[in-house]
Protein backbone atom coordinates (compact mmCIF):
# COMPACT_ATOMS: atom_id res chain seq x y z
CA UNK A 1 0.00 0.00 0.00
CA UNK A 2 1.35 3.44 -0.94
CA UNK A 3 1.07 6.20 1.63
CA UNK A 4 1.13 9.88 0.75
CA UNK A 5 3.34 12.39 2.52
CA UNK A 6 0.23 13.71 4.23
CA UNK A 7 -0.62 10.21 5.51
CA UNK A 8 2.89 9.85 6.92
CA UNK A 9 2.74 13.17 8.75
CA UNK A 10 -0.72 12.51 10.16
CA UNK A 11 0.37 9.06 11.36
CA UNK A 12 3.51 10.50 12.97
CA UNK A 13 1.47 13.18 14.76
CA UNK A 14 -0.97 10.55 16.04
CA UNK A 15 1.86 8.35 17.35
CA UNK A 16 3.37 11.37 19.11
CA UNK A 17 0.08 12.15 20.85
CA UNK A 18 -0.28 15.56 19.20
CA UNK A 19 -3.77 17.03 19.56
CA UNK A 20 -5.86 18.88 16.99
CA UNK A 21 -5.01 16.47 14.18
CA UNK A 22 -8.52 16.62 12.68
CA UNK A 23 -8.37 20.39 12.30
CA UNK A 24 -4.86 20.11 10.89
CA UNK A 25 -6.09 17.54 8.37
CA UNK A 26 -8.80 20.01 7.33
CA UNK A 27 -6.15 22.71 6.77
CA UNK A 28 -4.26 20.30 4.53
CA UNK A 29 -7.42 19.40 2.59
CA UNK A 30 -8.41 23.06 2.17
CA UNK A 31 -4.94 23.91 0.83
CA UNK A 32 -4.52 20.80 -1.33
CA UNK A 33 -4.98 22.74 -4.61
CA UNK A 34 -1.82 24.76 -3.82
CA UNK A 35 1.11 22.34 -3.23
CA UNK A 36 3.39 25.08 -1.88
CA UNK A 37 0.86 25.86 0.85
CA UNK A 38 0.75 22.18 1.77
CA UNK A 39 4.55 22.10 2.06
CA UNK A 40 4.34 25.07 4.42
CA UNK A 41 1.77 23.20 6.52
CA UNK A 42 4.04 20.16 6.69
CA UNK A 43 6.51 22.43 8.48
CA UNK A 44 3.96 22.95 11.24
CA UNK A 45 3.86 19.19 11.70
CA UNK A 46 7.66 19.01 11.82
CA UNK A 47 7.82 21.58 14.61
CA UNK A 48 4.97 19.88 16.48
CA UNK A 49 6.86 16.57 16.34
CA UNK A 50 10.03 18.20 17.68
CA UNK A 51 8.24 19.54 20.75
CA UNK A 52 6.35 16.29 21.25
CA UNK A 53 9.66 14.43 21.19
CA UNK A 54 10.79 16.61 24.09
CA UNK A 55 7.61 15.75 26.02
CA UNK A 56 5.59 18.88 25.40
CA UNK A 57 1.82 18.49 24.91
CA UNK A 58 1.27 19.99 21.48
CA UNK A 59 -1.94 21.15 19.82
CA UNK A 60 -2.27 21.97 16.11
CA UNK A 61 -4.38 25.11 16.00
CA UNK A 62 -7.11 25.64 13.38
CA UNK A 63 -7.21 28.35 10.76
CA UNK A 64 -8.85 31.54 11.98
CA UNK A 65 -10.26 34.78 10.61
CA UNK A 66 -8.01 36.62 13.05
CA UNK A 67 -4.19 36.37 13.30
CA UNK A 68 -3.34 33.34 15.46
CA UNK A 69 -0.16 31.30 16.04
CA UNK A 70 0.10 27.86 14.42
CA UNK A 71 0.83 25.70 17.48
CA UNK A 72 0.29 25.59 21.21
CA UNK A 73 2.70 23.66 23.44
CA UNK A 74 2.34 22.96 27.16
CA UNK A 75 4.52 21.45 29.85
CA UNK A 76 3.31 19.20 32.64
CA UNK A 77 3.78 22.04 35.13
CA UNK A 78 1.44 24.29 33.15
CA UNK A 79 4.07 26.19 31.18
CA UNK A 80 2.56 27.50 27.93
CA UNK A 81 4.23 28.43 24.65
CA UNK A 82 2.66 29.68 21.42
CA UNK A 83 4.56 28.87 18.24
CA UNK A 84 4.44 30.53 14.83
CA UNK A 85 6.05 28.48 12.03
CA UNK A 86 7.72 29.98 8.96
CA UNK A 87 9.08 27.93 6.06
CA UNK A 88 12.18 28.94 4.08
CA UNK A 89 12.28 26.99 0.84
CA UNK A 90 15.35 25.96 -1.10
CA UNK A 91 17.23 28.70 -2.92
CA UNK A 92 19.12 28.69 -6.20
CA UNK A 93 22.40 29.09 -4.34
CA UNK A 94 21.84 25.69 -2.69
CA UNK A 95 22.34 24.02 -6.05
CA UNK A 96 25.54 25.72 -7.14
CA UNK A 97 28.45 23.33 -7.80
CA UNK A 98 31.12 23.10 -5.11
CA UNK A 99 33.60 25.95 -5.80
CA UNK A 100 37.22 25.17 -6.59
CA UNK A 101 39.85 25.86 -3.94
CA UNK A 102 41.83 29.06 -4.14
CA UNK A 103 45.64 28.88 -4.60
CA UNK A 104 46.06 28.98 -0.80
CA UNK A 105 43.76 25.89 -0.60
CA UNK A 106 40.87 27.80 0.99
CA UNK A 107 37.33 28.06 -0.33
CA UNK A 108 36.27 31.34 -1.95
CA UNK A 109 33.90 33.55 0.02
CA UNK A 110 30.30 33.04 -1.11
CA UNK A 111 28.11 36.12 -1.56
CA UNK A 112 26.20 37.14 1.59
CA UNK A 113 22.97 37.55 -0.36
CA UNK A 114 21.57 34.50 -2.22
CA UNK A 115 21.27 34.75 -5.98
CA UNK A 116 18.26 36.72 -7.29
CA UNK A 117 17.41 38.06 -3.83
CA UNK A 118 17.67 41.57 -2.45
CA UNK A 119 18.32 40.81 1.22
CA UNK A 120 20.60 38.48 3.19
CA UNK A 121 18.90 35.50 4.90
CA UNK A 122 19.13 36.98 8.40
CA UNK A 123 17.26 40.09 7.28
CA UNK A 124 14.57 37.97 5.63
CA UNK A 125 14.14 36.06 8.91
CA UNK A 126 13.90 39.29 10.86
CA UNK A 127 11.29 40.72 8.50
CA UNK A 128 9.16 37.58 8.73
CA UNK A 129 9.30 37.74 12.52
CA UNK A 130 8.21 41.39 12.43
CA UNK A 131 5.32 40.67 10.03
CA UNK A 132 4.16 37.83 12.29
CA UNK A 133 3.80 40.15 15.31
CA UNK A 134 -0.05 40.25 15.14
CA UNK A 135 -0.02 36.48 15.78
CA UNK A 136 1.97 36.71 19.03
CA UNK A 137 -0.09 36.32 22.19
CA UNK A 138 0.26 39.30 24.52
CA UNK A 139 1.39 38.37 28.01
CA UNK A 140 2.44 34.84 26.98
CA UNK A 141 5.66 33.16 25.81
CA UNK A 142 5.89 33.21 22.01
CA UNK A 143 8.33 31.50 19.69
CA UNK A 144 8.86 31.84 15.95
CA UNK A 145 10.28 28.66 14.42
CA UNK A 146 12.03 28.95 11.05
CA UNK A 147 12.00 25.63 9.20
CA UNK A 148 14.74 25.60 6.58
CA UNK A 149 14.84 23.48 3.47
CA UNK A 150 17.77 25.65 2.39
CA UNK A 151 21.34 25.79 3.64
CA UNK A 152 21.39 29.58 3.39
CA UNK A 153 19.95 30.07 6.89
CA UNK A 154 22.82 28.24 8.59
CA UNK A 155 24.56 30.56 11.03
CA UNK A 156 22.02 33.36 10.47
CA UNK A 157 19.88 33.07 13.61
CA UNK A 158 21.89 35.35 15.91
CA UNK A 159 21.98 38.10 13.29
CA UNK A 160 18.23 37.75 12.71
CA UNK A 161 17.51 38.02 16.45
CA UNK A 162 19.82 41.04 16.81
CA UNK A 163 18.01 42.69 13.90
CA UNK A 164 14.66 42.01 15.58
CA UNK A 165 15.90 43.42 18.89
CA UNK A 166 16.83 46.62 17.06
CA UNK A 167 13.36 46.79 15.52
CA UNK A 168 11.81 46.72 19.01
CA UNK A 169 13.71 49.88 19.89
CA UNK A 170 14.73 51.22 23.30
CA UNK A 171 12.25 52.25 26.01
CA UNK A 172 10.13 54.27 26.42
CA UNK A 173 9.41 54.08 22.68
CA UNK A 174 9.70 50.30 22.39
CA UNK A 175 7.24 48.67 19.99
CA UNK A 176 5.07 46.67 22.38
CA UNK A 177 3.64 44.38 19.68
CA UNK A 178 7.15 43.17 18.83
CA UNK A 179 8.02 42.67 22.51
CA UNK A 180 5.65 39.70 22.70
CA UNK A 181 8.20 37.46 20.95
CA UNK A 182 10.26 35.54 23.52
CA UNK A 183 12.62 33.55 21.26
CA UNK A 184 13.51 32.39 17.75
CA UNK A 185 14.29 28.84 16.65
CA UNK A 186 15.94 27.47 13.52
CA UNK A 187 15.06 23.92 12.45
CA UNK A 188 17.26 22.37 9.80
CA UNK A 189 16.42 19.76 7.17
CA UNK A 190 17.62 16.91 9.43
CA UNK A 191 14.46 17.19 11.53
CA UNK A 192 12.00 14.76 9.93
CA UNK A 193 8.95 12.80 11.16
CA UNK A 194 11.26 9.82 11.80
CA UNK A 195 14.04 11.90 13.33
CA UNK A 196 12.45 14.89 15.09
CA UNK A 197 15.51 15.69 17.19
CA UNK A 198 17.61 17.10 14.37
CA UNK A 199 19.84 20.13 14.68
CA UNK A 200 18.08 22.95 16.52
CA UNK A 201 19.23 26.45 17.37
CA UNK A 202 17.47 28.76 19.85
CA UNK A 203 17.97 32.45 20.49
CA UNK A 204 16.09 34.32 23.28
CA UNK A 205 15.07 37.90 22.54
CA UNK A 206 16.78 40.65 24.50
CA UNK A 207 13.97 43.20 24.93
CA UNK A 208 10.93 40.95 25.14
CA UNK A 209 8.11 41.73 27.56
CA UNK A 210 8.32 38.13 28.81
CA UNK A 211 11.94 36.89 28.74
CA UNK A 212 12.26 33.19 28.00
CA UNK A 213 14.37 32.54 31.09
CA UNK A 214 11.68 33.97 33.38
CA UNK A 215 9.06 31.34 32.53
CA UNK A 216 9.00 27.58 32.98
CA UNK A 217 8.18 27.04 29.31
CA UNK A 218 10.88 29.50 28.30
CA UNK A 219 13.54 27.77 30.39
CA UNK A 220 12.62 24.44 28.83
CA UNK A 221 12.79 26.03 25.39
CA UNK A 222 16.28 27.38 26.01
CA UNK A 223 17.52 23.93 26.91
CA UNK A 224 15.63 22.15 24.15
CA UNK A 225 18.73 22.11 21.95
CA UNK A 226 21.18 21.18 24.66
CA UNK A 227 22.03 24.43 26.41
CA UNK A 228 21.13 28.09 26.95
CA UNK A 229 22.86 29.11 23.73
CA UNK A 230 21.28 26.36 21.69
CA UNK A 231 24.70 24.89 20.84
Amino acid sequence: MNFSKTDLYLAALARAGVMGIDQYRKKLEDNAPVPMNVEDLYCEARVALIFAAYRWSVTMRPESNTPEPDLEARLNDGGLLYIEVKHFRGKKQDHLPEPNLLPDETLPQLPAIPLDEKEPPWEQMCERAVKAAPKYKRGESNLIAFVATTEQLNGELDAAAACYDEKIGPPPKSKTDLQSLSAMMLVDSLCTPNRPRGTLQNRPMRDTSKPANETESGQALLYLAGGPSGN
